[in-house]
């Protein structure tokens, strides 16, 4: 299941775990399209990958890329929190990304967010493109 939520105007939250179908991949692009229409400036992205979470079809991962792609003008910098085994997938993400993306371990949201904040507000050392923590 993936779920998206606007923690607050300038931070966008998606939240994914369990098994992620194609079809939580489209809701989740119907959502951004929404919050295309109505945001002009990027928002920086938290993404929690919860610990059950499996994609249960390469569809949905390419949808995924997909969705990236056609919305990047609305996504800022992304901070990705899980287990470790995410951290290289982040690496490759960051390849395709615009902007400055890392990766943070569970239990790390706190740093993950400050480090967000920082990017949005320009901080020199916040724009490292590294996806390690």
């Amino acid at each position: 299941m993936v779920v998206m939520l606007i923690a607050e105007p300038t931070l966008l939250r998606v939240r994914a775990d369990g098994d992620v179908q194609a079809e939580d991949v489209a809701r989740l692009a119907a959502r951004l399209g929404e919050l295309t229409r109505h945001q002009s400036e990027p928002m920086p992205v938290l993404v929690e990958l919860g610990p059950q979470l499996r994609l249960q079809q390469m569809r949905a991962l390419w949808q995924a890329v997909r969705i990236e792609a056609h919305h990047r003008r609305l996504l800022g910098a992304v901070a990705v929190v899980g287990e470790p085994g995410w951290a290289f997938p982040t690496h490759l993400a960051s390849a395709l990304h615009p902007e400055p993306v890392r990766f943070f371990e569970r239990g790390d949201e706190a740093q993950a967010e400050t480090w967000l904040r920082q990017c949005a507000d320009g901080s020199p050392y916040a724009g490292d493109r590294s996806a390690e923590a």
